[in-house]
């Protein structure tokens, strides 16, 4: 349960980001939210339900399905800093470890391009975040 409100919470934190830029939320994140909604708030839920325009009940919709495509695991940029200043930005698993990481940045052509007749003394990866590349 922990789960599916911590999902929730992050899903209605979008959607209210998008209504205030847009000025309203779109038809295909309400519904699904408001049938996410139902079983904590089934009278809220069930009055913007109708206010949408649904004439019967919502108790007799299906529960909004997950899409596998979207469950698969994300990538986000990383920047690496060579002796303090970016040079490159590599896409790693979301959640990689630095050894992940390290492979990643060695498999780089561009990478292994900077670090030709360099040594390197030490890198710090910072998760998530950055590559710093210290060198002699």
């Amino acid at each position: 349960m922990h789960r599916f409100l911590q999902r929730l919470t992050e899903l209605t934190t979008a959607a209210a980001r998008i209504a205030a830029r847009d000025g309203a939320l779109p038809l295909a994140i309400a519904r699904p939210l408001i049938l996410m909604v139902a079983p904590l708030a089934p009278h809220i839920a069930e009055e913007l339900w109708h206010r949408l325009g649904h004439a019967a009940s919502l108790a007799y919709e299906p529960f909004p399905q997950a899409d596998p495509a979207l469950a698969e695991e994300a990538t986000v940029p990383l920047p690496v800093q060579v002796n303090g200043k970016t040079r490159l930005v590599v896409q790693v698993r979301a959640g990689a470890g630095p050894d992940e990481v390290d492979q990643a940045l060695r498999g780089e052509p561009e990478f292994e391009r900077l670090m030709q007749g360099l040594v390197i003394e030490r890198m710090i990866v910072v998760p998530g975040r950055i590559v710093n590349v210290l060198t002699r």
